[in-house]
């Protein structure tokens, strides 16, 4: 369990324990100490190849190696481990080729023979990636919308998403598998990225990564 927490970022939300696996970008300084650029992790890179936007955009590929990354720290953390039931984030976009949260739970669950149940969102005015990237409005069009398809009574959770931003629609998940009964709620990602992160500036995120843009990460 210790050998994944090397990477693993961990948050603080409204779930009961919640994990990336690790972070989707980095700042990196240039020659003007007030700016930095932002990169992609190679698990960024990732994520990115494997989202589908659309009916033809999206790697499976990658995604099973999303997969494999996802089944490597759910076997290692204990807790996580000794959960009942996943259940994967709804698709802002019903036309994407696959849903990439769905995907690997699908994958994942099958190989650790463990459920995964379903969440629907009703009502959302427009896909979060469309919501000006604002706090109050990510949360605003998502807060109540989600509604798990299934009784959750007593049972151990683990929430997954893909990327978690400003925390609007993992928390909003979180509520929903509490709405339906889960007792706990593990929540996981894949990736984070260090944008919205809260207490450090882009340059001390910098400094206390310690971690290349290419790292290899997890």
């Amino acid at each position: 369990m210790l050998s994944i927490l090397r990477w693993t970022v961990t948050i603080s939300d409204s779930a009961d324990e919640s994990h990336a696996i690790y972070l989707h970008n980095l700042p990196h300084p240039t020659e003007d100490p007030y700016e930095v650029v932002w990169k992609h992790t190679k698990v960024g890179k990732l994520v990115n190849r494997a989202k589908s936007y659309s009916a033809f955009s999206g790697s499976r590929k990658a995604a099973l190696e999303l997969a494999d990354k996802v089944e490597y720290w759910l076997t290692r953390h204990i807790r996580y481990a000794s959960a009942d039931l996943i259940i994967p984030a709804p698709p802002g976009n019903p036309d994407k080729a696959f849903d990439l949260p769905r995907f690997v739970a699908d994958e994942v669950g099958g190989r650790l023979g463990l459920p995964v149940g379903l969440c629907t969102a009703t009502g959302l005015t427009q896909p979060q990636k469309g919501v000006e990237q604002e706090i109050p409005e990510l949360y605003s069009n998502i807060d109540g919308k989600y509604r798990a398809q299934s009784s959750l009574k007593g049972m151990t959770v683990i929430a997954m998403d893909d990327l978690y931003q400003s925390g609007a629609t993992m928390n909003e998940l979180v509520r929903a598998c509490r709405a339906a009964g889960a007792t706990t709620v593990l929540s996981l990602t894949f990736t984070k990225t260090a944008k919205f992160a809260t207490g450090l500036t882009a340059s001390d995120w910098y400094k206390v990564s310690m971690e290349a843009a290419d790292t290899e990460g997890p």
